[in-house]
């Protein structure tokens, strides 16, 4: 009983210290990113309609362009901020940027309190990681960005699968899907892992299940879709959820292993033989990153990292059919993931967000083993943020030589964690 009570004193000391951290940096400007998630907001206060947010329903409104919407985003997320914005309307009424921010806050709070009661009595590592931790404050409460709306799904799913609770662990990583993309990178793990330990009859019932699920959460898309036939919207929505499996280009904002490539071609093509080494160094500039739609078709180079993604989820897929353990699982998502952020064309400097949580949540389940590897990724995916949009979401170090330096190095240091980490994973496991 004493335990319990010093587990519940602890959890609300960091809930109140985590609270008035985000209190404190809730008004920052946030990325550009931020202000697409804010025109969602307005757009759906204006016309009371998601249908009019995907193709080809963005077609009634007639001034779209001036709600600068990138369009891309699930269902799952648009049902989300439309609630929320109902609710705002009826009894709150704040400012489109603080609602964005006190949704992210919500499901930030939604996950540090399912870690809680999953796992009470390692409530400081929980907090440290999971509430208070200044990746996670920085990313959602500073910079604006939502991954903690589609972790939060996710996190509840691993921990639905550690309890068994299978039917609902994938329901709620369907929800995350549905939320962003991001997490179907993970699906193939789950697919197999739920092949390998249920059986047929069982998989067939969660699969029908599933699909009816989807067909009800496609449902107010379809109904409220105006000037436009079930398979146009359909079509439209297709296209607008999968645009970039078809696209063809290299991020400006993610440090992996195209980022050293496109330096390196940069160097290449811009060498000066009247130039010292050192000098052609200082000379980087990043040019083919930073205009990556407008320096030209990288077609072979978007192939070849597709080549790379697949080829690791395979050996990820026959680990996980080799040793089916949930250990194994949980370290094989984590390692599919990392595959994608280390060689994915169009990963994001926010993209490593989930990395550090997945990367947490193995440490928090096994505890000291994967210590230094969760405390390192956590560390990495903050200076990347931070690194590119500072604290504030402005683009004030990316022009700096010495950021371009820094940023290699970063680069070169993740790929060989990757590479170290990921072999051993593999012999441990697989061979």
């Amino acid at each position: 009983m004493q335990e319990f009570k010093s587990n519940y004193i602890i959890f609300f000391f960091f809930l109140i210290l985590g609270i008035l951290f985000r209190f404190l940096f809730i008004n920052t400007s946030g990325t550009f990113d931020f202000i697409y998630f804010c025109n969602f907001i307005e757009a759906i206060k204006d016309f009371n309609n998601i249908s009019f947010l995907y193709y080809p329903g963005i077609d009634n409104i007639l001034n779209w362009k001036a709600y600068n919407l990138p369009v891309m985003y699930p269902p799952g997320f648009l049902y989300i901020f439309f609630l929320f914005n109902k609710l705002n309307i009826l009894i709150f009424n704040f400012d489109t940027k603080i609602l964005v921010k006190i949704i992210i806050i919500f499901f930030e709070f939604l996950t540090y309190l399912i870690l809680f009661f999953s796992f009470q009595k390692r409530v400081i590592l929980i907090s440290i990681f999971f509430w208070i931790n200044p990746l996670i404050i920085l990313s959602g409460t500073m910079l604006g960005y939502v991954e903690g709306i589609f972790i939060f799904f996710l996190i509840a799913s691993l921990i639905l699968i550690k309890n068994k609770r299978y039917l609902l662990a994938v329901i709620f990583f369907i929800i995350s899907c549905s939320v962003k993309q991001l997490a179907l990178v993970l699906m193939p793990i789950y697919l197999i892992y739920y092949l390998k330990i249920n059986k047929f009859t069982t998989n067939f019932i969660f699969f029908i299940i599933i699909c009816i699920l989807i067909v009800i959460g496609l449902m107010p898309l379809l109904l409220y879709s105006e000037n436009y036939t079930f398979s146009e919207t359909i079509l439209g929505f297709i296209k607008n959820m999968y645009w970039s499996v078809i696209q063809n280009y290299i991020s400006a904002n993610g440090l992996n292993f195209w980022w050293l490539y496109s330096s390196f071609l940069d160097l290449f093509n811009n060498w000066n033989i009247s130039y010292s080494f050192i000098e052609n160094l200082i000379n980087l500039n990043f040019k083919y990153l930073k205009v990556a739609k407008e320096a030209g078709n990288w077609g072979f180079e978007s192939s070849v990292s597709r080549i790379f993604v697949l080829s690791l989820t395979l050996l990820n897929i026959l680990t996980v059919l080799k040793r089916p353990s949930k250990l194994v699982f949980f370290t094989a998502l984590i390692f599919q993931y990392f595959s994608y952020v280390v060689f994915a064309t169009g990963v994001h400097e926010n993209h490593g967000v989930l990395l550090a949580i997945l990367a947490s949540f193995l440490f928090i389940i096994i505890e000291k083993k994967y210590v230094y590897f969760a405390i390192i990724l956590n560390f990495y995916s903050f200076i990347n943020l931070w690194m590119f949009y500072g604290f504030f979401g402005l683009n004030n170090f990316r022009l700096h030589y010495l950021w371009q330096l820094l940023s290699l190095v970063i680069s070169v240091l993740f790929i060989l964690l990757f590479i170290n980490k990921y072999i051993k994973f593999i012999k441990k496991n697989l061979i």
